[in-house]
């Protein structure tokens, strides 16, 4: 029994033992599932679960850690999730600013994502008028629930010094949080009934530099405080919103800019166009399309050198390469029909792009209308000249006339059975006056007729000495005035045009004869010419009365004369500069009363290398035995034509009219015909046009008397035949035979 005992005893005490043991590690494994299930639950995504356990011992230590760092990482997901939500709400609201940059879509887009993104109830924006310094009213988030619409917003409107609490966001640039708008100082209470706020903050919209606007925010329907957080989250958004108006700001500067510049680009009559670096056309106003007329689409990418003359544009980079610039007033250009053009062209370098190479700008101005009406003015001035030197040249003729007149008169006399004997002298001074007369003609009306600017080496000495012939019987037989001409050592040839630079000293020397007329006693004009460096210069002095101080600055304006009505035009000076800076030169006047006046005339040498044209060698006779059919209707003319064609060995036929030399071409063969071309009803161009309708390949060479018509020259010039002005002497007839059989 006492066994038994003792063994129940054992097993009710070992079963005590099991149970103490079972309910201790029970007591410590709960608490551990609890931590485990909570971190698991944690892990998982599905939430903080807070451990409870009561016990202070390493497990409910444990415990209380755990809560403690679930709610701090809580919170951190909370605020990432926030934060988070901030960010896409920034980046929605930065993709759709992007997509239109307008200012009330900016505006719009910005205030709706604060409010959203943030968690406002509701919100206002207020834009600054810094022109008026009025902070002014403009939009309005979800406030339709107490009949705020965004037509009483823009009533808004508070004035920059006012005491309003607006006005004090702008002046202080700072954000304001009213938790009891009945106590804060500046508060329009109106409003505040009327949008029926209980709490709202202001933040400025605002750069680094000024206050564009105010963004103001409450949570009207929820009733939620405002927290700071809140609060620095929508001055972001501010910012924000600040940058986008400001990117804004400038994108519209740089439109207005761009079409304020296009409009000055397209309404400039001039032509402007822009050059890459490769010298290709990447900008082209209207005033390019309608001189060159091409347009943008079809000359964009194209090199600009399709736009000139190929030679010229050859000397245009040359001086583009060596000075970096390149500035000239006659430059042939060509435009999209081929049509030949006169440019007055300035082009320079536009700066530096990426890779140091440069671009460049081109301004381009038609001058064939001014050039045209130049040349008008010009040969009005040469017309005026030709009119104080006619009495001269007609004095001149006379002379020449009457001993050609006498001398004809006593062989016609002395004639014997229809032969005369005629001495050597006699013929002598016939030929002579005759040569005479035909120089006289031939320089004034090579001085008078109309010609194209073509310049071309040549010695100014030469040139001189042709203007003092034109004035040769002014100088010395009317106003018995001495010329002397001095050369200073070797002058260099000069580019220029030979008649152009001739109607500059005739004005001058016709000038000095005006004011020597004037004075008494011994009268001299004296030329000088001198090389000097890169120059020629040649001065025209006289010793006349010299031009008043209060006249001198004023001798260079256009139509400024002291001459008597009907003596002087005012052009002559003027138009003498205007050739002479085309020529690259100048021209300058010292005068002083009673001491006389000096001209001096500045002109750039040819580069070295380039000599000075060679005087003309004597034309030889043409190859004898050609059959030529000459046509004049002055029968005169066609018999002297025909002595000096024979004289040279030619087979000659004559014609008297352009009708019968139509119908000499008809019924024979010739090598060549020589035409007048002024003939009556037939001219020489029916009479060539007849030849070439034939078949015929003979040569052709017009002759005129008319060579101051200027639409005659130019439709000689067009045919491209050689033409001979009467008077003409033999060894030019043979010239032009020798060019047209060529």
């Amino acid at each position: 029994s006492i066994s038994r005992v003792t063994v129940f005893l054992v097993v009710f005490c070992g079963l005590l033992v099991w149970i103490l043991i079972y309910f201790t590690i029970r007591g410590i494994v709960r608490p551990i599932e609890k931590l485990v299930g909570a971190t698991q639950s944690l892990a998982s995504g599905r939430g903080f679960e807070k451990v409870d356990i009561p016990s202070r011992d390493e497990i409910g230590v444990l415990a209380d850690s755990f809560n403690t760092m679930g709610a701090q990482l809580m919170e951190r997901t909370r605020d990432l999730e926030a934060r988070i939500k901030e960010l896409l709400v920034l980046q929605g609201m930065s993709a759709a600013v992007i997509q239109n940059l307008e200012e009330e879509h900016i505006c719009r887009v910005c205030l709706e994502a604060a409010v959203s993104g943030l968690g406002f109830d509701r919100g206002i924006l207020y834009l600054v008028d810094s022109e008026r310094k009025l902070i002014v009213g403009r939009y309005v988030h979800s406030t339709e629930g107490v009949g705020f619409d965004e037509s009483k917003m823009r009533a808004r409107a508070v004035p920059f010094d006012s005491d309003d609490i607006l006005a004090e966001v702008v002046r202080k640039k700072k954000a304001v949080n009213v938790k009891n708008p009945g106590d804060a100082p500046g508060i329009n209470r109106r409003f505040i009934e009327e949008v029926a706020t209980k709490a709202f903050c202001l933040v400025p919209v605002m750069t680094e530099q000024k206050v564009l606007g105010i963004i103001g925010a409450d949570n009207y329907y929820s009733g939620r405080e405002i927290t700071d957080d809140q609060m620095h989250d929508l001055a972001l958004f501010g910012n924000f919103t600040a940058l986008a108006l400001e990117n804004a700001n400038l994108v519209s500067s740089v439109k207005l800019s761009e079409a304020r510049y296009r409009t000055v680009l397209d309404n400039s009559p001039d032509a402007i166009i822009g050059l890459d670096s490769s010298l290709r056309v990447n900008v082209w106003n209207r005033g390019a399309q309608a001189l060159f007329g091409y347009t943008a689409g079809n000359i964009s990418g194209q090199l600009v050198s399709r736009l000139f003359d190929p030679l010229a544009f050859e000397g245009v980079l040359l001086r583009i390469r060596k000075n970096g610039f390149f500035s000239d007033s006659c430059v042939p250009g060509v435009n999209s029909t081929g049509g030949k053009l006169e440019l007055d062209v300035a082009w320079a370098g536009s700066g530096n792009v990426p890779g140091n190479r440069k671009e460049w700008t081109v301004v381009i101005r038609d001058t064939s209308a001014q050039r045209k009406t130049q040349a008008q003015l010009i040969q009005a001035e040469k017309l005026s000249a030709v009119g104080q030197l006619i009495s001269g040249v007609a004095h001149e003729l006379n002379n020449p006339l009457g001993a050609i007149i006498g001398y004809a008169e006593i062989l016609y006399r002395n004639r014997a059975g229809g032969m005369s004997l005629v001495p050597a002298a006699d013929l002598a001074a016939i030929y002579e006056s005759s040569v005479r007369c035909g120089k006289i003609i031939k320089n004034l009306l090579i001085f008078v007729r109309e010609t194209r600017n073509k310049k071309q080496t040549l010695s100014l000495e030469q040139v001189i000495n042709s203007s003092i012939g034109l004035m040769d019987y002014k100088l010395k037989k009317t106003e018995n005035i001495g010329v002397t001409v001095h050369v200073s050592g070797h002058l260099p040839p000069i580019m220029a045009d030979y008649h152009q630079i001739e109607q500059i000293i005739v004005n001058l020397i016709q000038n000095a004869c005006d004011a020597l007329s004037r004075s008494d006693g011994d009268k001299t004009i004296k030329i000088d010419i001198r090389h000097h460096i890169t120059s020629v210069f040649v001065t025209v002095a006289d010793n006349g009365p010299g031009i008043p101080s209060d006249i001198l600055p004023r001798i260079f304006d256009p139509f400024f004369t002291t001459k008597e009505e009907g003596q002087g035009t005012g052009l002559g000076l003027p138009i003498c500069r205007r050739i002479a800076v085309e020529h690259g030169g100048s021209i300058a006047c010292a005068s002083a009363p009673g001491k006389g006046t000096v001209f001096t005339l500045e002109l750039p040498i040819v580069k070295a290398g380039v000599e000075a044209p060679e005087k003309e060698e004597t034309v030889g006779k043409p190859a004898p035995g050609r059959r030529i059919l000459a046509v004049d209707d002055e029968p005169a003319m066609l018999a002297m034509l025909r002595r000096m064609l024979e004289d040279a060995g030619q087979i000659v036929d004559a014609a008297s009219s352009g009708a019968e030399a139509i119908e000499k071409l008809n019924r024979g063969k010739y090598d060549l015909v020589i035409c007048d071309v002024e003939m009556g009803p037939v001219k020489g161009f029916s009479v060539r046009e007849a030849m070439l309708g034939m078949g015929s390949t003979a040569g052709f060479i017009f002759t005129t008397g008319n060579v101051l018509s200027a639409p005659l020259m130019g439709k000689l010039k067009e045919s491209g035949v050689p033409f001979l002005a009467k008077p003409f002497s033999m060894d030019e007839l043979y010239g032009a035979i020798n060019d047209a059989m060529a």
